[in-house]
């Protein structure tokens, strides 16, 4: 299956990318806005080829997706970028994925996998989420990704394209590319903490809880939802998520338990604030729809923060 990944040199996309190359059943391309960047040695991405356009071009987004029978579509400016600017968030997150939508339905692709994200519901997340809950985005970045899920699933209920939309909760695990800058995710943040200081400080109780899921399942996942048969998408929509919270605290323990042993450091956990769990903490993220399909996430916690610690030490590896 000849696959374009957008944002495939990116934080997501270039495990995301790795992953499909490194099966017989995918040819993957990538999509990104910049020139091949450092790779580790060995690394899948090698042997794929770079498609360099601007999303916000619908010439080039036509060119880019001539001839792929599937888009991976990832490309977006991340939420800090999307905070500090709303309308560069509109037009890149929103107006560039509706050009390459339009772009892949004119090309022919059979499917049209799009990357938005848990924020969509709510922030922040609690409760019990699963997909039918009405979404109630607050943040620019979950704003602009709505939207975006609104042209998918639009194309996909007129019959244009099998558009499916899978909603990324906290992804966490080393990138496959040396220059990828994704430190101020939380599990990311800790590994590089614990690289470069004998302490790992959070600044709240640590109590709130988060659905976080390794870049490895979440690879997984869409090579599984790329695989499946058309039809077998039910409504198109997808949690993405391991379907297990974890407090904050319970994974910086985690980070310096494996940074012990991997690193051979001991670092204290410290919190800023103090306190006990409220049911405003409390988060269950379903994943219930992507279960029934066949899919189950299966990658160890463990590992992924391993080579995360890893890649901070300057040790890049491939697992």
């Amino acid at each position: 299956m000849r696959t374009l990944v957008t944002g495939g040199l990116g934080y997501v996309g270039g495990r995301v990318a790795a992953l499909l190359a490194s099966s017989e059943a995918f040819e993957a391309h990538l999509g990104s806005r910049r020139e091949r960047p450092r790779l580790p040695e060995g690394s899948p991405l090698e042997r794929c080829s770079v498609r360099t356009f601007d999303v916000l071009s619908p010439d080039e987004c036509r060119e880019a997706c001539r001839g792929m029978d599937a888009v991976v579509h990832l490309a977006a400016i991340d939420e800090h970028q999307s905070a500090a600017d709303p309308r560069r968030a509109l037009e890149v997150n929103s107006i560039g994925t509706l050009n390459m939508l339009l772009a892949s339905i004119e090309a022919g692709a059979a499917r049209f996998l799009y990357f938005s994200t848990a924020h969509v519901y709510c922030s922040p997340l609690c409760g019990v989420i699963d997909e039918r809950l009405t979404p109630r985005p607050v943040h620019p970045y979950a704003i602009t990704h709505k939207t975006s899920e609104d042209f998918v699933l639009a194309a996909r209920n007129r019959g244009e394209i099998d558009g499916v939309v899978v909603r990324l909760s906290n992804g966490f695990g080393y990138p496959e590319t040396l220059d990828t800058d994704r430190w101020t995710l939380l599990v990311n943040d800790l590994c590089r903490q614990a690289v470069a200081s004998d302490r790992l400080l959070l600044k709240s109780s640590g109590m709130q809880q988060r659905d976080f899921i390794t870049l490895e399942d979440a690879a997984n996942a869409v090579k599984h939802l790329l695989s499946l048969p058309s039809g077998a998408s039910g409504d198109g929509i997808f949690n993405l998520g391991s379907g297990r919270s974890y407090s904050v605290l319970d994974m910086a323990l985690l980070v310096a338990s494996r940074a012990r042993e991997t690193l051979g450091k001991r670092l204290e956990v410290e919190r800023l604030a103090k306190g006990e769990a409220t049911p405003s903490d409390m988060l269950d993220y379903r994943i219930d729809r992507l279960l029934a399909t066949g899919f189950a996430p299966s990658a160890s916690f463990e590992k992924e923060i391993d080579g995360t610690l890893l890649y901070c030490a300057g040790e890049t590896r491939h697992a």
